[in-house]
C-alpha cells in the first residue's frame, strides 16, 4: 500500500519495477476498498441501536454519494497537479513534469493511504467488542418487539 507506492517513486525505472510496485500497491488497495462495505453494514447497525430506526438505505445512499464525490476529487485534482507541474501533452515532459507525474502516481497515493490509516485509528471507535455488544443488544431489542401473527377470521 503505501510503503510499496513510496518504495515505487524511488525504485521505479522500468516497466517491470512499474508494474511490480503498483501492483503491490492495488493488492492493499484492494482489501481498503473492502473494507469500506462492511463499514456500510456496521454503520446501519450502530444507527438503529443510536435512533431505533433502521435506515439501509439512507446510510447507502450517503455511501455511494460520498464515494462518487471522492471519484469526481480523484478526476479533479490530478489535473490541476499535471498543469502546475508543467505537463504538455503530446510534447516531451521536462524534469519538472515528469517528477510531477510520478510523484501523483505514487506519493499522492501513499499520502491519502496513509491519511486513511490515521483517521481510521484516531475516528472509528466501533471496536469488535463494542459491535458484538451492540448485535447483542439489537437482536434483544428485536425479539422483545416481535410482532404476534394475527388470525383472519373473516374466513
Amino acid at each position: 500500500m503505501g510503503s510499496s507506492d513510496i518504495l515505487g517513486f524511488f525504485f521505479a525505472n522500468n516497466t517491470f519495477l512499474l508494474v511490480f510496485f503498483t501492483s503491490v500497491a492495488y493488492l492493499g488497495d484492494g482489501f481498503t476498498s473492502a473494507l469500506n462495505w462492511a463499514l456500510v453494514s456496521d454503520c446501519v447497525e450502530y444507527g438503529e441501536w443510536q435512533t431505533g430506526i433502521r435506515s439501509e438505505g439512507m446510510v447507502y445512499s450517503f455511501f455511494t454519494y460520498f464515494r462518487k464525490l471522492s471519484q469526481a476529487i480523484a478526476g479533479f485534482l490530478p489535473g490541476i497537479v499535471l498543469a502546475w507541474v508543467g505537463y504538455v501533452p503530446g510534447k516531451t515532459q521536462t524534469a519538472t513534469a515528469l517528477l510531477g507525474i510520478r510523484g501523483l502516481m505514487f506519493i499522492y497515493s501513499a499520502v491519502l493511504s496513509l491519511a486513511t490509516i490515521v483517521l481510521m485509528y484516531w475516528a472509528y471507535s466501533l471496536t469488535e467488542k463494542k459491535y458484538s455488544g451492540i448485535v447483542k443488544d439489537l437482536l434483544e431489542r428485536r425479539g422483545s418487539e416481535r410482532i404476534e401473527p394475527t388470525t383472519d377470521e373473516s374466513n
